[in-house]
């Protein structure tokens, strides 16, 4: 089975709303929109001091597409990634960047 770190990592963000792993990803790990989601994740953590879920993150995103990015990419059981730890999803981010 491929994952998509990047997928994987955005979905267990919200699946947790863990701000140790919120505080362990950086927008260089990110590209498309992927990066788009997590900058929006960002600017929700700012103005609420924490990390929305799933549900609330899906309502304040306001284009269409990326509502449907969110729901068939992000959501859907492909990323959920069940077996890998956040720290592991932090380290493999990192590693794909330095790597690129």
């Amino acid at each position: 089975m491929v994952i998509d770190i990047q997928k994987a990592a955005i979905r267990r963000l919200l699946d947790t709303q863990s701000t140790d792993l919120y505080n362990k990803l950086v927008n260089k790990f990110f590209t498309n929109t992927n990066l788009l989601l997590f900058r929006k994740i960002q600017k929700f953590y700012e103005q609420n001091m924490r990390i929305p879920t799933s549900q609330e993150f899906y309502e304040t995103l306001r284009s269409e597409p990326t509502r449907d990015y969110l729901e068939t990419q992000i959501l859907s059981d492909i990323s959920k990634a069940p077996d890998l730890n956040s720290d592991f999803i932090a380290n493999q981010l990192q590693d794909w960047f330095i790597r690129e």
